[in-house]
């Protein structure tokens, strides 16, 4: 990947935006911080990863923007738990949790407020995990099946560890999901 081509245009991007207004009705800024963010994260600059994803959390909740302030959430969670700060994750997790609640996702929300749970009681070392018609479930969460995509995701490698790989890189290294 050229995330040192990714990061260098989105600082360009944000140069340019100096003297855009932060509050029309795309979340440029918000955004584009974001998408740096993911970049620097990628690169393994993860101090500076951090800082951008607040920058478009805080952004995001200046505008009332829903999805992007999940999106920020979200985005703290991921970065945190690979720093191994699992308390502050945990916490980023419960946020998600509500945040997902008043945008009438209940079914998200509920598995963000089992996540931050299972980072505060520390995660196994090794996890299964379930995708059942596009919805994660942990083991002990699977739902009877009738009919549907399921797919199995093996993440071996301990969060404590230090190093968290994206339940969407496990998803694409085990296959396509088989009909039921």
């Amino acid at each position: 990947m050229r995330f040192d081509e990714a990061t260098d245009l989105f600082r360009q991007i944000l140069t340019a935006l100096a003297n855009v207004p932060t509050g029309g009705p795309v979340p440029y800024h918000a955004v584009t911080h974001g998408r740096l963010s993911h970049a620097l994260f990628a690169k393994g600059e993860v101090d500076p990863a951090a800082n951008e994803m607040w920058e478009a959390l805080q952004l995001s909740m200046q505008a009332g923007d829903k999805s992007g302030i999940a999106a920020g959430l979200r985005g703290l969670y991921d970065i945190h738990r690979y720093m191994g700060k699992f308390p502050e994750a945990a916490d980023f997790a419960v946020r998600l949790s509500e945040q997902l609640a008043k945008m009438d996702v209940p079914a998200d929300a509920e598995f963000w407020a089992k996540q931050a749970a299972r980072v505060r009681a520390g995660e196994p070392l090794c996890r299964v995990i379930f995708f059942i018609n596009e919805q994660q479930y942990e083991v002990n969460d699977v739902p009877a099946l009738e009919r549907g995509k399921a797919a199995l995701c093996i993440c071996a490698e301990s969060s404590a560890a230090g190093l968290v790989r994206r339940v969407d890189a496990a998803r694409h290294a085990v296959g396509p999901a088989g009909e039921i």
